[in-house]
């Protein structure tokens, strides 16, 4: 070889390394294929998998379709120049399925992204010890003519601390912050159509069965989808209530116009300590959202504990 030679068989080296994709080259490897001489059928004369076929037998087509889908995951890690007419065929494949948008998760979604992005929330979240609430269950809710379920005491707890403290059962309005003499509930109930959240109006002048009995009700409407959408206005103050999945604490978004809204988690047994003893108690998470513009963290931290004493402490609610 001669001196005058080296430079032109670089260039030819290089050219063919430059037709030859990353994939290619190590299906090759694999196969013990020599590239050399092999014409290529892709863009601008590349060397292609379906070329290396050309040279492979049956029973190693298998390993070449292996190697090809192992590929697939590092996609984005090692770009590779395709024309744009491999694109479109690949956009021709939709490797998902469309669910359209029915009118309920429409505005749900325009709403809520829109609270979320112009209401200034922020969060407080409080650990309840309901050991005595589930006793109260279990002592007078589950007869025939005396049955609610532990949602149904949330609700009237919540409709009694948001008496003694009405800043929380507010919401917002261009005149000026509207504190709402009456309590009604939107209590969050899934359904096929999407997140509905029915009204229960003048919460804090009804008993535990009284709302256990209107929330029944309710809850069957939504399942039926015979509700109204009268029944979907006029909440005064939002509860979720995601403990029956299992959820141990949640935060939820500010329904506008108002100033709070309530997650509830699930009960869950726990170690605590108390005067150096450890003793375990069942525990019940409850986060507080709300709107900086109607109530200060000073104002929604006495609603909060008042909320925690009366699911503690049951029997303060009938005081």
């Amino acid at each position: 070889m001669t001196v005058e030679q080296q430079p032109t068989l670089e260039e030819q080296s290089r050219t063919e390394i430059e037709k030859v994709s990353p994939l290619v080259r190590r299906i090759a490897d694999r196969m013990n294929i020599d590239l050399g001489g092999l014409s290529g059928t892709g863009s601008e004369g590349q060397i292609t998998v379906k070329d290396l076929r050309t040279k492979i037998s049956p029973k190693q087509e298998s390993m070449v379709t292996v190697t090809e889908k192992v590929s697939d995951s590092t996609k984005m890690d090692t770009p590779i120049k395709r024309s744009s007419k491999n694109i479109r065929e690949a956009s021709d494949q939709e490797d998902y399925i469309l669910q359209p948008l029915n009118h309920i998760r429409r505005i749900t979604g325009e709403k809520l992204s829109t609270a979320k992005r112009e209401i200034p929330h922020f969060y407080l979240s409080v650990d309840c010890e309901t050991d005595s609430l589930l006793d109260f269950k279990r002592e007078h809710g589950n007869s025939e003519t005396s049955c609610f379920s532990i949602n149904d005491l949330i609700l009237y707890a919540v409709a009694r601390a948001l008496k003694k403290h009405p800043e929380a059962n507010a919401s917002w309005s261009n005149e000026g912050i509207r504190i709402h003499r009456n309590v009604n509930l939107a209590v969050a109930v899934a359904s096929e159509r999407g997140l509905l959240t029915p009204v229960i109006r003048n919460v804090e002048s009804k008993g535990i069965l009284a709302i256990a009995s209107e929330m029944k009700e309710l809850k069957e409407r939504v399942k039926n989808g015979k509700l109204g959408r009268e029944e979907l206005m006029g909440g005064t103050f939002s509860v979720s209530n995601l403990g029956m999945y299992g959820i141990q604490q949640a935060v939820a978004v500010i329904n506008p116009p108002q100033a709070c809204v309530l997650a509830v988690g699930s009960v869950e047994t726990k170690p605590l300590s108390r005067n150096n003893k450890i003793y375990h108690a069942s525990i019940m998470n409850c986060t507080l959202s709300s709107d900086h513009r109607l109530l200060d963290g000073a104002e929604a931290s006495r609603f909060l504990a008042c909320l925690k004493l009366f699911l503690e402490e049951p029997l303060q609610m009938l005081v």
